[in-house]
């Protein structure tokens, strides 16, 4: 966020007494150069902090006066090369970004490289403009007029650049897609790996055009053609940047559009169950008294093998599988679709559900985190010729969501350290990386173990904690 001080160099033929330093101000100009900044990307990733509020204004006071306090001393010793110093300070601010918001690393060096190439176009223009009505102060090093000029460049380009870039970057209705918890979400995470080398490029043209070359940074910020181009070349890097996030932000929502297609299939599949059962209920109505006409002759006539064998028909022709798992329909869809894939595969499904319908979990979380156990489950167990079984067990206390499911395997599962082995594709399972964040998120916790056959996966959920940060 720290503009590059580049106006410490100086190659015209000035003496110390025709440039004298000002502390004060030096500070001023600091100030006006640091904290803007640093409030604005609080602000972007006002969502994404990872302290509290109280915590988050005692770090930020104190990264502004670390900040502040080493470029003063930096721009009062000739000995520190500019573009040295710059890139250090750039590296602090990118560490302090990082112990200060939680989000995709990526994503906090894209807007890190990208708000200091916009700082430096402040620079740029406010410079020029003195240049234009201050010609003699544009010659000192940080006189108050630079640094009122500046101030004025920073209120018109601020919240334009937050309409038309940053605003993007965190949109307000993120969180509640959950798609950073979701295996398809290994997509964003990879195109944030190196999207941030395009503003990182721009800052490399930045300093070399100010630091490299026969003229100074000043020279070149007072001369109308190397401002223009270097605004060119920020309003192209714009556009650049706004394209990028647009084109994240579609992908987010194609990838929210497929998980939300994926819990609307699981609704249909357990609709298409309900009236099957509705059907098969009118059916067993319809042959009611004809099998009541049987047991009364069976009756008269003592014929027990025949009773006995009627019986076993009738469990075997019109057993009544359970209508309801439980009352969250989220969690009733997944289990449905689950349990119908298990039908005809002699899998012994048996699921005691306590979930009500008022639960602080987002749905598509809800979706992925038993439908990804419930994956591994089925895939594992089927492989097995005898002995399959899953059981389900989950309840929610008011305050904690737990999940166990277990099931039976055959081929033993492959882990390196805590980090488990996909059987689909080369690499780590994504399904339990997803549950694992997703406990995470809720400041639970999750374990996975396996023995005697048997795969146990448990979850433990804390919503509130969640929702009162």
């Amino acid at each position: 966020m720290l503009a590059s001080s580049m106006f410490l160099r100086y190659d015209f033929p000035m003496t110390p007494v025709d440039n004298p330093f000002s502390l004060s101000e030096s500070i001023f100009y600091v100030i006006v150069n640091t904290v803007p900044y640093i409030l604005f990307v609080i602000y972007t990733f006002r969502n994404h902090l990872r302290f509290s509020r109280k915590v988050n204004c005692v770090f930020f006071i104190i990264a502004n006066i670390l900040i502040c306090s080493l470029s003063v001393i930096r721009m009062s010793f000739y000995a520190i090369p500019n573009a040295a110093g710059d890139v250090l300070i750039s590296f602090l601010q990118i560490g302090l970004i990082f112990l200060a918001i939680k989000d995709h690393p990526g994503k906090l060096i894209f807007v890190v490289f990208s708000m200091t190439n916009f700082a430096n176009m402040a620079i740029i223009i406010s410079k020029f403009i003195e240049s234009r009505f201050f010609p003699n102060e544009a010659l000192l090093r940080y006189h108050f007029t630079y640094t009122i000029f500046l101030m004025f460049v920073e209120v018109i380009m601020l919240p334009l650049l937050y309409l038309f870039v940053y605003k993007a970057v965190c949109p307000a209705d993120n969180d509640s897609l959950g798609l950073s918890l979701t295996e398809h979400a290994q997509e964003i995470s990879h195109m944030w790996l190196s999207l941030w080398l395009i503003p990182a490029l721009f800052y490399i043209i930045w300093v070399y055009h100010f630091y490299f070359g026969d003229r100074s940074a000043l020279q070149k910020a007072m001369d109308p053609l190397d401002t223009g181009y270097i605004v060119l070349v920020d309003i192209g890097s714009v556009l650049i940047y706004r394209t990028i996030l647009n084109l994240v932000s579609t992908q987010e929502k194609y990838l929210r559009l497929q998980a939300e297609n994926q819990s609307f299939s699981m609704r249909e599949v357990q609709y298409d169950s309900l009236n099957r059962q509705i059907e098969e209920t009118r059916r067993t109505r319809h042959d009611l008294r004809h099998h009541v006409n049987i047991l009364k002759i069976i009756r008269e006539t003592g014929d027990m093998e025949t009773l006995d064998d009627l019986i076993a028909r009738y469990e075997q022709q019109y057993s009544i599988q359970p209508l309801r798992f439980c009352e969250n329909d989220t969690v009733n869809s997944i289990l449905f679709y689950y349990f119908n894939r298990t039908k005809n595969s002699e899998v012994d499904f048996d699921v005691i559900c306590n979930i009500p319908e008022d639960i602080s979990i987002d749905r598509i979380e809800l979706s992925v985190l038993f439908g990804n156990l419930l994956e591994n489950a089925i895939e594992a167990t089927i492989k097995k010729e005898t002995g399959r079984f899953i059981r389900v067990r989950s309840s929610f206390s008011g305050e904690c969501l737990s999940l166990i499911i277990s099931n039976s395997y055959e081929i033993m599962p492959e882990q390196h350290g805590e980090v488990f082995r996909s059987k689909k594709h080369s690499g780590n399972g994504i399904g339990i990386e997803s549950v694992k964040n997703i406990s995470l998120h809720y400041h639970g916790t999750s374990s996975f173990t396996f023995q005697d056959g048997v795969f146990t996966a448990s979850v433990l959920l804390y919503p509130d904690t969640t929702e009162n940060e």
